[in-house]
Order: C-alpha cells, then sequence, then structure tokens
C-alpha cells in the first residue's frame, strides 16, 4: 500500500505543472490557429532538421570511433571527451563559440538548427557506435572473411540492420529538439519563434494566461506522442567486444577534430577580445562574486533536491509497471510550462528563486535522468529485492541495506550532472527570477545586448563554477567510496 501511495505521489509530482495551471487559469482557452500553426511549423521544421543533421554528422562520426575503439583506445577515450564536451558544459558556451565564429550569425531556424547540431552530433556519435557495436558485430566479421568491400557491406546489411536504431535516434532527438527552449530564445529572433518560445512570449508578455496554457497542452501532446515512439531508443550499452575497425574510417576521426577544433578556436578568439574589455567589469563591482557564489549555491540546492527524490524513488524498490512506461515516455514538460506553473503557487519575492529554481530543475531533468539509465540500473535490483522480501525484510530494511548502497553513486554522479547544468543556465532563471543574480543570466543579458566579447569573457567563470561544483561531486563519491570500503 505504501508502495502504491508512493509512486502515485511521484507521478503526481512529475505532472503538477501542467495541473497547477489547468486548475489555477480561468478565462477563454482561445489562441489564434495562424499563429498556433506558425509555431509549430517553425518548431517541426528545426526539430526534424537538426536531427537530420545530427544524424548525419553523428554517423560519420561513429566510423571514426569504431576505428579507434579497441586498437587505438588512448584516441578514442579523447574522441569521446570532445564529442561529450558540448554537452557537459553551458549551453550559453556552446552559443557564443557558434555565433562568434559565424560572422554574421544567420538568426532564425538556420541558426536554432546549427547550434543544435554543434551541441548533439557528438552524443548522437557515441549512440551510433554503442548501437552498431551491438548489432553488426557477427555480421560485420563474416563480411569482412568473404571479402565484401566496406560500402557494399553497409549499403546490403549495415544499413538495413541498423535502421529501426536510427529512427528511434532519430525520433529521440526530435523529440528533445522540439521542447528546446534556452536555444530558440537566444537564436531565435522574430522568424524563427517556435512553440515554447511562443507559450513564454504569451505568460511573460499578456495578463491572460489560458493561450498560453493552451499551447502547453498542444506542444504536450505532441511531445508525448514523439517520445512514446523513441520508447526503445534507450542507449544500451554493449557487452559485446567483436572489432568494428574494418567498418570504421579515420574521415570520422577528421570531421571530430576538425569541429572541435573549430569550437574551441571561436570560443578563445571571442575571450581574447573580451580580455581588451575586460575593464568595462569594474561596472559590476562586487556583483560577480556575488553571482558566482548565488550560481553554486543554486546548483547545490539542485544536487540536494535531486539527491533527496532519487533517495525517495528508490523507496519503491521495484519500480511500477505504469510509471516505468510513464518516465521512459515523457521526455519532459515544457520548460515554459513548468516554470510558470511554479510562478502561479509560490510567492513573487526574489528570495523565492532559490526555491523556484531549484524546484524548476529537479521536474525537467528527472525523466531524462531515468532515460539515461539510472532507471535500468534501479530494475536490474529486482532480483535481490525479491529474495529479500521472501526472506522477510521490510521496505526501509531493503531501502537502507540493498537498493540505496548500490545506487547512491549513481545517483550522486546525476545529481552533479544536474548541478551543473544549473550552474550556466538562464533560459529557466530568466523566467523564475525577478533580477539577474546568477552569472548565467549575466551572461545572457550581454548576449542579448550584443556585447559578445565580455560575455565570453564572463562565461569563463561559468565554466569554472561548473567545472568547480562537478568535481565536488566526484570528491564526495570518492571519500564515500573509501569509507565504505574501510
Amino acid at each position: 500500500m505504501q508502495r502504491s501511495l508512493l509512486g502515485f505521489a511521484i507521478l503526481l509530482f512529475l505532472i503538477s505543472p501542467v495541473l497547477f495551471l489547468i486548475f489555477s487559469v480561468t478565462g477563454q482557452f482561445q489562441v489564434q490557429i495562424n499563429e498556433l500553426l506558425w509555431a509549430v511549423k517553425n518548431s517541426f521544421i528545426q526539430s526534424l532538421m537538426s536531427s537530420f543533421f545530427c544524424l548525419l554528422f553523428g554517423f560519420i562520426a561513429a566510423l571514426g570511433l569504431m576505428k579507434t575503439h579497441q586498437h587505438r583506445p588512448a584516441m578514442h577515450a579523447v574522441l569521446v571527451v570532445l564529442c561529450l564536451i558540448p554537452q557537459f558544459i553551458p549551453v550559453v558556451v556552446v552559443l557564443i563559440s557558434v555565433m562568434n565564429g559565424l560572422q554574421p550569425f544567420p538568426m532564425g531556424i538556420p541558426g536554432i538548427i546549427i547550434v543544435h547540431v554543434m551541441s548533439y552530433f557528438g552524443m548522437t556519435a557515441i549512440l551510433i557506435q554503442n548501437q552498431a557495436q551491438e548489432v553488426l558485430s557477427q555480421t560485420s566479421q563474416a563480411a569482412q572473411v568473404i571479402g565484401s568491400s566496406r560500402w557494399m557491406y553497409l549499403r546490403k546489411i549495415g544499413f538495413p540492420l541498423l535502421r529501426k536504431d536510427l529512427i528511434l535516434i532519430f525520433t529521440y532527438l526530435t523529440a528533445v529538439f522540439f521542447s528546446s527552449f534556452s536555444v530558440p530564445l537566444i537564436v531565435g529572433g522574430g522568424r524563427g519563434t517556435t512553440l515554447e518560445v511562443l507559450i513564454f512570449e504569451k505568460m511573460r508578455l499578456s495578463t491572460d494566461w489560458s493561450p498560453a496554457v493552451l499551447l502547453s497542452l498542444v506542444q504536450t501532446t505532441l511531445l508525448f506522442v514523439l517520445s512514446f515512439l523513441a520508447i526503445k531508443g534507450r542507449a544500451q550499452f554493449t557487452k559485446k567486444e567483436a572489432s568494428l575497425k574494418w567498418l570504421g574510417s579515420y574521415v570520422g576521426v577528421f570531421l571530430i577534430l576538425m569541429i572541435m577544433s573549430a569550437f574551441f578556436a571561436s570560443f578563445a578568439s571571442a575571450v581574447v577580445d573580451g580580455l581588451s574589455q575586460v575593464g568595462n567589469l569594474s561596472v559590476y563591482g562586487t556583483d560577480l562574486i556575488e553571482a558566482f557564489l548565488a550560481s553554486l549555491f543554486l546548483a547545490f540546492l539542485s544536487f540536494s533536491a535531486v539527491m533527496g527524490f532519487l533517495y525517495a524513488f528508490c523507496g519503491l524498490g521495484r519500480v511500477p509497471h505504469y510509471l516505468d512506461t510513464f518516465l521512459n515516455g515523457y521526455i519532459a514538460p515544457s520548460t515554459a510550462l513548468t516554470c510558470f506553473g511554479l510562478l502561479v503557487y509560490f510567492p513573487g519575492e526574489f528570495y523565492w528563486s532559490y526555491i523556484k529554481i531549484p524546484l524548476a530543475f529537479l521536474l525537467l531533468s528527472l525523466p531524462s535522468l531515468y532515460r539515461l539509465g539510472w532507471g535500468e540500473k534501479l530494475k536490474s535490483l529486482d532480483p535481490q529485492i525479491q529474495i529479500a522480501r521472501s526472506l522477510g525484510a521490510g521496505q526501509f530494511q531493503i531501502l537502507s541495506q540493498i537498493t540505496w548502497p548500490q545506487m547512491k553513486s549513481h545517483s550522486r554522479f546525476m545529481s552533479g550532472l544536474v548541478a551543473t547544468w544549473v550552474c550556466g543556465d538562464f533560459a529557466v532563471s530568466r523566467i523564475l527570477s525577478t533580477r539577474d543574480f546568477t552569472l548565467g543570466l549575466i551572461v545572457e543579458s550581454l548576449m542579448t545586448s550584443y556585447r559578445l566579447s565580455l560575455a565570453s569573457l564572463l562565461s569563463l567563470l561559468l565554466i569554472l563554477a561548473s567545472g568547480l561544483c562537478f568535481f565536488i561531486v566526484l570528491g564526495l563519491d570518492y571519500v564515500d567510496s573509501r569509507k565504505f570500503k574501510n
């Protein structure tokens, strides 16, 4: 009974932003059809095109990962790190690098696509290489033995075998890009207004929130459709050791090195330009130190909130089937919808931002964390939990002695990821805060006022704050693991 109530409470918490606004906002739920169709069209165009180019560049890069996977492990490790860097650094750093490297920068849908591809092509490459290792290992060895050419194998056997996985990855990326908020908010411009940005504009600029709620429900429905299509697209980490070097290509290695070299060079150039204007930072005085500390404090609060929720989730023991299905299909709620739902139920005073922002990230990140492997790890403990229950162990005893000891390190790592995202955030904070009190908000203000050089200089502090936050988490995990061993 307690497990059922806990599972139901978790489900209600995840959908609470939608419920908040549905039951709180009054008025006529009407929206201009032309405006809705225009925003939906922009959302689909940018998400589909972003997914297509991510898949294209990701596949070429995956060939480089295959080439180095077993025969050049050091190079492979470097390539994987390069592929993941855009995912770990604040999104504002990616924006600065891309916008500085492409002059004039194409605002609107083309700009959104470029930033999305820069951010996700590396992760896509790792997913493709992972799935290829799982699916193509046996057939590629047989084809190599009989003397088949690499491209004939890919055309006749490889692509047909990978087709389902590629479609699932494409669908997953489309769902992620469809709900993107921070990138369209900065580089979308008037011509690239997506459904998410339109929701934000309706709620921020209008006293009547009913059209925004209706738009949010439309977006949530579309996201659910896309998400459930991608439900089987979760990454499966291979246990096969067969080499795919024959299928690999150094063209992929060159692509990764070329893109990331251009990325670092562009960012370094922006920082150098910013150094010539370092004197202009004096107008901020001690505000920068306060913003640095505020960003770290928000990250700590978010880390604690996520850890607490994951601990409570582990109290379920075995994850109910309905909750597992929901979380695997629930990419994330609308950012604007979630934030404005919190605005309805929390006071508007500034200090409440320290409650609302961590709570927003908790709601926005949980489905992603579950899909990133946390849920699969928890479900792998089912046999141990069943044995413990058959021996008469209670729910709290199972949590404290079986589930949490094995989930704690993974939960801490996932919570650390959320903390680094919070350090570099500007989109969620822009809605929930009444003033620029974090580094992310100050950098975003500089970017939108076309002071890209100063923004790039301050983004170094963002990278420092995010890195410091993550290494503190790793340090805590190391100390805790040493205590456990002793």
